[in-house]
C-alpha cells in the first residue's frame, strides 16, 4: 500500500469513528455466523477486526435494508482490507455490494469526497501494477468501485492520464476478457449495473480513449526494452488494429 492510500485509510477510521453498533447486528446467526462471532464483531475495535471474521460478516445473509450506521461503523475496515487487495468476498466485483442498499443522500458530502479520493487512489495504484494480486482483472475492480457513491467517469479520466505499460495491459485485459464475446456492448460479468455498463462501453468507444491506447500500444511495441512476453505483444498488436476502427 502506498503512502497516499495509507493516509486515506487512516482518514477513513477517523471519519467514521462516531458510528456505533448496538447489542446485535443485522446478520444471520442461524447458519451464516455464530453468536460468538457476532459478539466478537461488536466488542472489538474496528481496526482490530481480523479478515476472516469480517469476511464471514460480509458474506452472511442480511435483511432487506440493513441499518446504514452499522455499515458505516465497519466500512473503514472494509476499505482497509480492500486497499491491501484482501478480498472480502469470493467475487471482487461485489466486495462493496452493501453500498447498493443505500441512496447517495445517505452519505454526507465529506463522506462522499473521502470515498472519491480513496477510490481514485486505489484505482491508480492498481493501474500502476500488473498483474494484480491473485491475478484479478481490472474490470472486476471497476465494477466494485461502481457500487460506491462516486463519480466513475473521474476514474476513467484518470486511466487516460496514465501512461504506464501496466495500464495498457489492464486495458488489453478489459478488451479481451472483460467484454462479452457473444453479446456486443455488454460486460462479461453479471454484477455491473446497466448504468455503469453503458458508461464503460461508451468510454471504450470514445475516439479519445481509442487514440490514447493506440498511441500507448504503438509506443510500447516500438520500445526495445518493454520486456513484453510474446503473447502480450501479439495481443497488443491485435488490439492496436481494432482501435483503428
Amino acid at each position: 500500500m502506498n503512502q497516499n492510500l495509507i493516509d486515506l485509510v487512516a482518514q477513513g477510521y477517523t471519519l467514521f469513528k462516531d458510528y456505533k453498533v448496538g447489542a446485535s447486528l443485522d446478520v444471520c446467526t442461524g447458519c451464516c455466523m455464530t453468536k460468538a462471532q457476532e459478539e466478537s464483531l461488536i466488542s472489538q475495535s474496528v481496526q482490530s477486526i481480523p479478515f476472516e471474521l469480517l469476511y464471514d460478516y460480509n458474506t452472511a445473509a442480511k435483511t432487506e435494508l440493513p441499518e446504514i450506521t452499522e455499515f458505516k461503523h465497519f466500512l473503514p475496515r472494509f476499505l482497509d482490507f480492500t486497499a491491501q487487495y484482501k478480498y472480502l468476498h469470493h467475487s471482487v466485483d461485489i466486495i462493496l455490494n452493501r453500498f447498493d442498499y443505500y441512496q447517495d443522500s445517505d452519505w454526507s458530502q465529506e463522506e462522499r469526497d473521502f470515498l472519491q479520493a480513496y477510490s481514485e487512489a486505489l484505482f491508480v495504484a492498481s493501474l500502476n501494477q500488473y498483474p494484480l494480486p491473485d491475478f484479478e482483472y481490472i474490470d472486476s475492480l471497476l465494477v466494485m468501485f461502481s457500487k460506491v457513491p462516486i463519480a466513475m467517469q473521474q476514474l476513467l479520466a484518470l486511466w487516460l492520464e496514465n501512461t504506464t505499460q501496466s495500464s495498457v495491459l489492464h486495458f488489453r485485459d478489459l478488451m479481451h476478457y472483460g467484454l462479452d464475446s457473444i453479446v456486443p456492448d455488454k460486460l462479461a460479468g453479471n454484477f455491473a449495473s446497466k448504468d455503469f455498463e453503458l458508461l464503460l462501453i461508451s468510454w471504450i468507444k470514445d475516439p479519445k480513449t481509442k487514440a490514447h491506447f493506440a498511441n500507448q500500444i504503438e509506443h510500447i511495441i516500438l520500445e526495445s526494452n518493454s520486456n513484453l512476453e510474446q503473447d502480450d505483444s501479439q495481443q497488443l498488436s491485435t488490439l492496436y488494429d481494432l482501435l483503428q476502427f
